[in-house]
């Protein structure tokens, strides 16, 4: 079983680098080959985190309530 790191996992969800992309598909499909890929909690977090702070990902804001 592999460890995946924030950047492996960032990319294959993001994938918006067309360098670091491959590579972090190579990582993940031999963490899988070889038994499996283990995320860690910190991985995880830090993985929403950078998700969150992408533009296309923020919440628009909620409309106002005026009468």
């Amino acid at each position: 079983m592999s460890t995946l790191n924030t950047n492996v996992v960032a990319q294959l969800l993001i994938g918006d680098d067309p360098q670091q992309t491959p590579i972090a598909e190579r990582a993940f499909l031999a963490a899988i080959a070889s038994g499996g890929a283990y995320l860690p909690d910190g991985v995880l977090a830090e993985t929403v985190l950078r998700l969150t702070m992408l533009p296309w990902m923020s919440r628009p804001s909620p409309p106002s309530s005026r009468s």
